[in-house]
């Protein structure tokens, strides 16, 4: 069995994440058009953490953070944690 390469395993993990990322943007565009007057959730009012936020280990946990944090736009009740 081969050893893993660690790089690839990043990769993959960055491509994971910001599919996920994509999808709820593409999940919120729709439920935009359709439901024009629905408001934002509080917390995806602030807006997100920002990078540099010492609970994110790598870019893929925060892109993964961005996707969660996408989800919650018109859910109060998605908690997009770190």
């Amino acid at each position: 069995m081969a050893p893993l390469d660690a790089s690839a395993i990043i990769d993959h993990m960055e491509r994971e994440a910001y599919a996920f990322l994509r999808r709820e943007r593409e999940f919120n565009s729709v439920i935009e058009r359709r439901c024009p007057g629905l408001r934002e959730a509080p917390a995806y009012q602030r807006g997100p953490l920002p990078p540099s936020d010492p609970r994110f280990n790598s870019w893929s946990q925060y892109v993964t953070y961005l996707g969660k944090f996408e989800m919650g736009r018109f859910n109060p009740n998605v908690k997009a944690e770190p």
